[in-house]
C-alpha cells in the first residue's frame, strides 16, 4: 500500500514539473489535490473485512466492506441472518469454516450480473478449507415450484472456486441456484450432503476433484431418523474427476427421491 501511494505521489509531481505547473501561485491548489487523492486512497482504497468468531446479530455484508476474509471459525448465532449482498468476495483462510448454527439464516444471493465469489486467500498455501456448512437445524430454503426462492437460507448466483475439503457441507434442506463450482479439490465432492435434502437447480458443476465420493455432488445420509429429498433440475456437469461414485455419488439411509 505504501509503494502504491509513494508511486502515485511521484507520478502527481513528474506531472506538475513536466507541465510547467509547480509555481508559487498554484501550490496549494496542487496540495489541496495531492491531499484529496491520498484521502481517497486511504478510505476507500485498501477495504478489507476480516472476520472471526460468533455473528450475534443481523449483518449484511456489502461491497464496501470487500473482501471478507474468514481467518478463523465463524458461526451465526441461533435466531440470526447473515445477508451476504451482490458483488461480495469472500475468502477462507486455511482449516476454517462459516458456519449456520441451528436456527440461523444464511442467504447469499447475487444477481445474474453480480455474482457473489467465494473462494481461499491463497491457492498456494491453503491446504484445507472447511467452506460453508449448515448444522442440522440451521434454517432451510423455503421454496414455490421447487425453484422459486420464497425465504430462509438460500445460495444464488454464486461461484465457489479452489476449495479444498468441500464448498459446502449441508444437515439441511438448501436452495442452490444459477452458481457455479469450478476447480474444486475436495475429500468428498464440492457440494457434500450428511442430512436432509438439496434442491439444486440451474447450476454448473465443472472441473471438480475427489479422492473420495463424487466430485461435484456427494450425498452421504449416516443417520436413520434423516431423510430428504435430492432433485438435480436442469443443472450441468462436465469433466469431474472422482476416486469412486464419479460427479454425483448418493448413499446411505432414507434418500428419498432423487429427480
Amino acid at each position: 500500500e505504501v509503494s502504491f501511494i509513494y508511486g502515485i505521489v511521484i507520478s502527481i509531481f513528474t506531472l506538475h514539473y513536466n507541465t510547467g505547473i509547480i509555481i508559487m501561485d498554484k501550490s496549494k491548489s496542487f496540495l489541496k489535490q495531492f491531499l484529496a487523492i491520498i484521502v481517497f486512497i486511504a478510505t476507500f482504497g485498501f477495504a478489507q473485512t476480516d472476520v472471526s468468531g460468533t455473528i450475534s446479530s443481523n449483518t449484511t455484508w456489502d461491497v464496501s466492506g470487500n473482501p471478507y476474509t474468514i481467518t478463523a471459525n465463524t458461526v451465526i448465532m441461533d435466531g440470526v441472518t447473515l445477508t451476504i449482498d451482490p458483488g461480495v468476495t469472500v475468502l477462507f483462510s486455511q482449516d476454517v469454516y462459516l458456519k449456520a448454527l441451528s436456527g440461523a439464516t444464511l442467504i447469499a444471493q447475487g444477481t445474474e450480473s453480480d455474482s457473489i465469489y467465494f473462494t481461499v486467500t491463497d491457492t498456494n498455501t491453503v491446504t484445507n478449507t472447511e467452506g460453508i456448512e449448515f448444522a442440522d437445524g440451521a434454517i432451510g430454503s423455503s421454496v414455490q415450484n421447487d425453484t422459486t426462492y420464497v425465504s430462509g437460507s438460500v445460495i444464488q448466483y454464486s461461484v465457489f472456486e479452489y476449495f479444498y475439503g468441500h464448498a459446502i457441507n449441508l444437515n439441511t434442506s438448501i436452495l442452490i441456484a444459477k452458481s457455479s463450482f469450478r476447480n474444486n479439490s475436495t475429500l468428498n465432492g464440492a457440494i457434500e450432503v450428511g442430512n436432509d435434502g438439496l434442491i439444486l437447480y440451474k447450476t454448473i458443476l465443472t472441473s471438480n476433484t475427489t479422492s473420495g465420493n463424487g466430485a461435484a455432488v456427494n450425498i452421504s445420509i449416516p443417520n436413520e431418523g434423516a431423510s430428504g429429498d435430492i432433485k438435480l433440475l436442469n443443472c450441468i456437469f462436465t469433466n469431474n474427476q472422482s476416486q469412486d461414485g464419479g460427479a454425483f455419488c448418493a448413499s446411505g439411509y432414507n434418500i428419498g427421491k432423487v429427480v
